[in-house]
């Protein structure tokens, strides 16, 4: 490689470590890395300078969580501005051992990660904020609100597995071994090798959720293997585990990552849930509302929580009180 060339690079490998790249140049820098061994092995020489760079000192997990409190509140007005609408911003900060490629790049500006004594990386995002991240197997992830991913530091060497607790849509990127990607959840695994789907799994949610937009799936549970086709959409009732499916408009259940909000088919429940989540507010729904009716609802043009609610009391007879980040909804 010249040495222009290498200058270049270097120059672009740290202003995207810095967070200041822009989408078009990380997508350059990511298309250079992939091109050679040699190329990303350049890449993780010059990352771990960065990372051992006098102005960035490792942080202990008591310094790192003080320090993602008291950058979300600095940011919150500033984040709701930027290139991605309603999609949080997260913060940058070096971790011992930080690797790029394997811990995920996030196509924005910054990226946040932890890593825990038993060797995880864990990715978190707070209510109001989503986030995107590329994993070492080229496997792209959108972590929806109120979500955490983690996954082992030697991912891709020999198994590709990770751990979800919220939502997350995967672009699973087939490998020429066909080493199966899993995504595991606490209450049953995802097995795919190459494939888009949904997958949510909110602890407060009655259930969980898996949606495939293209591809095969197949969820195993308690060493049952249910397959999953395209357009399909397969739920597990947590209380009375059993399965039921489907066929959906799968493309929907990815809107959230485009910042759209589109379902033909929603009910109040879990449309108040997922509003609470993504406009960080408590919602509660008085005892007297029927909490299974069905709506369509299609949400593009960054509404807010008080956009929505006046909608809602329009369509059905519904009044509700706010008080701060708490909402009441009643029935007239």
């Amino acid at each position: 490689m010249k040495q222009a060339d290498s200058t270049y690079y270097y120059n672009l490998t740290v202003r995207y470590l810095n967070g200041e790249l822009d989408s078009g140049g990380e997508k350059e820098l990511f298309r250079f890395v992939k091109e050679s061994p040699d190329n990303e092995q350049l890449f993780r020489q010059w990352e771990e300078e960065w990372l051992s760079s006098p102005r960035l000192l490792p942080v202990v997990d008591k310094e790192w969580k003080r320090l993602q409190r008291r950058r979300r509140v600095q940011q919150a007005d500033e984040n709701a501005r930027k290139r991605w609408p309603l999609w949080g911003r997260t913060v940058a900060a070096a971790v011992a051992g930080l690797l790029i490629l394997t811990t995920g790049w996030l196509g924005m500006e910054h990226y946040q990660s932890l890593k825990t004594a038993e060797n995880l990386f864990t990715l978190e995002t707070g209510r109001a904020e989503k986030t995107r991240l590329l994993l070492a197997d080229g496997t792209v992830v959108y972590l929806n609100a109120g979500s955490t991913l983690s996954y082992a530091g030697d991912f891709n060497n020999g198994h590709r597995e990770v751990r979800l607790t919220g939502e997350a849509y995967f672009e699973v990127s087939k490998q020429q071994e066909d080493l199966p990607f899993v995504v595991k959840t606490d209450f049953y695994d995802v097995q795919v090798k190459g494939t888009k789907f949904n997958v949510c799994t909110y602890p407060e949610d009655p259930r969980v959720v898996t949606t495939l937009l293209k591809g095969a799936v197949d969820i195993v549970y308690q060493n049952r293997h249910i397959t999953v086709r395209p357009n399909e959409q397969v739920c597990l009732d947590k209380h009375t585990r059993q399965f039921s499916r489907e066929k959906v408009q799968a493309e929907q259940y990815k809107s959230w990552t485009e910042g759209r909000f589109e379902y033909d088919k929603i009910s109040l429940q879990e449309l108040v849930d997922r509003l609470a989540r993504r406009y960080d507010v408590t919602i509660r729904l008085d005892e007297a509302i029927r909490k299974d009716m069905v709506f369509l609802i299609s949400l593009r043009n960054e509404e807010t929580i008080d956009d929505i609610l006046e909608a809602l009391t329009q369509m059905i007879p519904l009044s509700y009180v706010k008080q701060g980040r708490s909402v009441y909804i009643k029935k007239e």
